[in-house]
């Protein structure tokens, strides 16, 4: 059962006298038992007087201090439409008289705090003003409850201080502080009336309250706010202002005093309707008849509608209604006091039908009236007070949280807080320029940045190609191998390439182009001379994007950078919009300066590269040594490799760990992977693991079926490496070391001794077969031979010869077919055998006489080219484009970084304390315009903090009074 529900019942119920029956007959025992009754009783109303006194006392000092605002006080409001007789219920509650004009003569809240006190007590009055809104209508962040004059001790003057304190009311000072206000109302305590009439009012009506503090005999210990009445004849906003003020006030833990006038349908008062709208079942609502003796004679059924109103016959409420006559104009005028008026409305009653017969005659008169107001505020207040302690801890609670996730007033001196926040800002930028572990996202950006810069410098060599035309290209040769750039080990240009495993090309350039450079630039050369000019052309036209290239490269370090910095400002400085916004523009004119910085180094790190010039001689003779030899042998024809490159060739050994490995790394020579795939391991079987699918053909690699015969291949063509890059695709492949007993090593589908499919070895030395090699000749370990076209070796440790199955192509090739015999298979095998042998009997010789060689260097003993000097030059601005391009990729994003990242990072300090104008003699000032807030976060953290001051309070008072 809700409070005012057990109000209600309360309250209907009849009064029970005390005590047993008393005996006719026997004075002394009457007498005793109606003086202990008496006693009893007076001892009973006054301990209910003093709880219910104290009672309201608190609720007085919780509503002074702001508490509304936060909490559901209980309270008694008196609404009513304009006219309806509030004004003189009011008087006779209270006992004094009210502003009266024609019209509206209340003009914002009247909270009448009522106590009681002994017959020799003076009656007394003091009025206060609450201050709890600004001119604009919003809560000021502090309350402010102050006296407004002197106390009051003749009623007659009540109502000019009334009138007054309500002109204070009405003209509020344009500032909010306490000093302001109370000065700016001391100026209306003495006024006259004429002086009020003679105030043009700044605002119609007020949320601000005049709080009335009455005491003296006779009072009944009550509280209850006044409100304006409802008026339906102005302007809509003013209605409008009216009825949200009475809304405010009657939602929630409130007794809705409703004043209807008899004269008129209860239909027909609006108040009734707000009222209704926020208690429908009527359980807060207690309605007061006004103006009965306004009724005329004849008015019998208007009388009887009434007083089935008041029996509870019809409208009914939870508290049902009262009725009360009050003083009509004529009396006032007489001056009639209030017990006069009080014995009037008595008389009244008893005398004027249909009143006079009621059987609800408590439900007669203003004391009647009173006295349900009194007890059932008291009800209602010993009801909330226990729950107010956890209420107020539980929003004190959420409060600290809102308070805790906004950032802190500032408390220090300006300058101190802001030079703080710039030294602090700066070295949350040298941490992302330096990357350190908590700031690595810049740099990490950035090496991807330079990665990229590396590859599109690395992509602008000219693409030379060895061949008079692109019609001599043989069938099956792979011009990728012209272009790879990992001689030295450095990283595989397949790592950047795009998805479709692509390679960013421009031109090709032919020996023929490169003939008509020569010629174009011939002067008074000898023969075989290559002019200078040429090979300075053709060096620059390489350099030629590199301009651009830098440039973009230049710009998305500064693009990432400003996001960065972006970012970091709004992080350090988002609080303070003054601040933010001139920081914002300090940074923007630095990145500026240090973007022209930047520049000028970056393009005269590239103007450096305009004429060639390099002391690293060695490496530009290694380098154009290996290219020229990669030309010789593709031109005479002991260079073959398929068009088609396989897309990874994943070499795995067991217990050296996993080796990646391109199809264009295989086919170096001199690639570490060849070198451990040639060599083997000592006692250790080599286990290897290659993926021959392509781009465009994924199908397995059979095998050759049990009953012996050709490999089936599992797609038309055959990839024919042979084993040094030096001889013919159709000569027989070579082993380093002497000769290994035995018969001629089985071959795989591509024509080289190797591993095959069913996990058995071929015995041949240059995969680690038993060889006399092994401990006669070990010189030539170096000199063995590199493969690419290894096939799977299973783990079974077991070699069989007639268990050796052929690998199946993954190409068709028609050198040598798919279906030849078996007697043309072992021709092509002594062949090979043959080679391999005199091969390895010529690098033996020449280890003998101390020339250590390799397979591949066995290119540089091929004859003359027509072409001689035109292959030399492509090496020779091949190789130094390799030098070239290894100082800018790593020059330009050094000098990014140190003329513009660190540049601005070093320089930033110095500028924003000179910027800002810290450490000048009005620094102090300035600092402070720096740090004013965001006004939504300071209006929302003084909002909070009033609200921690106002629970805070109010813990305090809940304490002291012992909840």
């Amino acid at each position: 059962m809700s409070i005012f529900a057990s109000l209600s019942t309360a309250s209907s119920s009849s009064s029970a006298k005390d005590g047993p029956p008393i005996r006719r007959g026997d004075a002394t025992e009457t007498g005793s038992v109606s003086a202990k009754a008496s006693v009893c009783r007076t001892v009973n109303e006054t301990e209910y007087a003093v709880r219910r006194r104290k009672h309201l006392d608190l609720i007085k000092q919780l509503r002074a201090i702001g508490a509304q605002a936060d909490l559901d006080l209980p309270r008694i409001v008196v609404i009513g439409n304009q006219s309806a007789g509030k004004s003189s219920l009011v008087e006779a509650i209270s006992g004094i008289n009210v502003p009266r004009d024609a019209g509206t003569c209340t003009r914002c809240p009247m909270e009448c705090r009522l106590a009681s006190s002994s017959p020799e007590d003076p009656w007394t009055c003091e009025v206060y003003i609450r201050w709890e809104f600004d001119a604009s209508g919003e809560p000021l962040s502090e309350v402010y409850e102050v006296p407004f004059g002197h106390v009051i001790t003749n009623k007659s003057e009540v109502e000019l201080m009334l009138r007054r304190a309500q002109s204070a009311v009405l003209n509020p000072p344009a500032g909010s502080s306490l000093k302001e206000r109370e000065k700016e109302a001391e100026k209306f305590v003495r006024m006259s009336v004429e002086d009020l009439r003679r105030v043009k009012n700044k605002l119609k009506f007020s949320a601000n309250a005049i709080c009335m503090d009455l005491k003296g005999p006779g009072l009944t210990d009550l509280a209850f706010v006044d409100l304006p009445g409802i008026i339906q004849n102005a302007d809509p906003e003013t209605v409008k202002m009216v009825e949200d003020m009475v809304m405010d006030h009657i939602e929630g833990n409130c007794l809705i005093l409703l004043t209807i006038p008899m004269s008129d349908d209860i239909e027909n008062q609006k108040a009734a309707r707000l009222a209704k709208q926020v208690d429908p079942s009527g359980q807060r609502t207690i309605g007061v008849l006004t103006k009965p003796d306004t009724l005329t004679v004849g008015a019998v059924k208007s009388k009887e509608n009434w007083l089935a109103v008041l029996e509870g016959r019809r409208d009914r409420t939870a508290h049902g209604y009262y009725c009360t006559r009050q003083p009509d104009d004529d009396e006032r005028a007489r001056g009639i006091s209030s017990a006069e008026a009080r014995a009037e409305e008595k008389a009244f009653f008893a005398r004027t039908a249909p009143w006079s017969g009621s059987k609800a005659r408590q439900r007669f008169g203003t004391e009647n009236l009173v006295e349900s107001l009194a007890s059932l505020l008291s009800k209602i207040i010993d009801e909330t007070l226990p729950k107010l302690q956890s209420e107020v801890a539980q929003q004190l609670g959420v409060c600290l949280s809102e308070l805790e996730e906004l950032p802190p007033p500032i408390t220090s001196d300006p300058s101190s807080f802001v030079l703080n926040l710039v030294l602090d800002f700066c070295n949350k930028v040298k941490c992302n320029v330096e990357g350190d572990v908590a700031s690595a996202r810049l740099v990490q950006q950035n090496r991807r940045i330079y990665a990229n810069f590396k590859r599109d410098i690395r992509d602008s060599a000219l693409l030379f190609l060895p061949y008079a035309k692109a019609a001599d290209i043989p069938d099956d040769s792979n011009v990728h191998q012209f272009f790879r750039f990992d001689e030295d080990g450095e990283t595989n240009i397949d790592e950047y390439r795009s998805e479709d495993g692509s390679v960013s090309q421009g031109k090709y350039m032919y020996l023929s182009d490169i003939q008509q450079h020569v010629r174009n630039a011939l002067t008074r050369e000898l023969p075989d001379n290559v002019p200078y000019a040429v090979k300075v052309a053709l060096i620059r036209q390489s350099q030629a994007s590199w301009a651009k290239l830098a440039e973009g490269c230049w710009k998305n370090v500064r693009r990432a950078f400003e996001k960065v910095l972006s970012e970091l400002v709004d992080a350090k400085f988002h609080r303070y919009d003054h601040l933010h916004t001139r920081v914002t523009k300090i940074i923007a004119d630095l990145v500026r300066k240090q973007t022209d910085v930047a520049s000028v180094r970056v393009q005269d790190t590239l103007a450096l590269e305009s004429v060639p010039f390099t002391q690293n001689g060695h490496y530009f003779q290694v380098t154009k040594a290996k290219y020229l030899s990669l030309y010789k042998d593709a031109r005479s024809g002991k260079l073959q490799v398929p068009i088609q490159e396989p897309k990874r060739l994943r070499v795995d050994r067991s217990e050296e760990g996993t080796t990646t490995s391109t199809a264009i790394d295989l086919l170096t020579p001199n690639h570490k992977s060849n070198r451990k795939i040639a060599g083997g391991s000592k006692g250790k079987k080599a286990k290897l693991m290659v993926d021959l699918t392509t781009e465009g053909d994924s199908s397995p690699i059979s095998k050759t079926p049990s009953g012996g015969g050709p490999a089936t291949p599992a797609s038309a063509g055959v990839f024919n490496f042979t084993a040094g890059f030096g001889s013919p695709a159709s000569s027989t492949p070579f082993t380093f070391g002497a000769k290994a007993s035995g018969p001629a090593p089985p071959r795989t589908a591509f024509g080289q001794p190797g591993v095959f499919l069913n996990g058995a070895a071929a015995p041949s030395p240059a995969f680690g077969g038993s060889s006399q090699a092994e401990t006669t000749e070990p010189v030539h370990k170096k000199s063995r031979v590199k493969t690419n076209d290894m096939v799977r070796s299973s783990e079974s440790s077991s070699t069989n010869a007639d268990s050796l199955v052929p690998a199946t192509p993954t190409k068709a090739s028609s050198k040598p077919p798919a279906d030849m015999g078996a007697s043309a298979q072992k021709r092509s095998s002594d062949k090979e055998a043959e080679r391999e042998e005199l091969t390895n009997q010529a690098l033996s010789a020449l280890a003998a006489l101390g020339y250590h060689v390799t397979a591949a260097d066995l290119g540089k003993l091929n004859p003359p080219d027509i072409y001689e000097s035109e292959l030399e030059l492509m090496a020779e601005v091949r190789a130094y484009f390799q030098i070239a391009y290894k100082r800018v990729i790593d020059y330009v994003p050094m000098t990014v970084d140190h003329a513009f990242l660190f540049g601005f990072a070093n320089a930033l300090q110095e500028v924003l304390v000179d910027q800002l104008g810290l450490g000048t003699p009005n620094s102090g000032a300035r600092c402070a315009a720096y740090l004013t807030e965001d006004s939504r976060i300071v209006a929302l953290r003084d909002e909070l903090s009033a609200k921690k001051r106002r629970l805070e309070g109010v813990q305090t008072e809940l304490d002291n009074f012992g909840l």
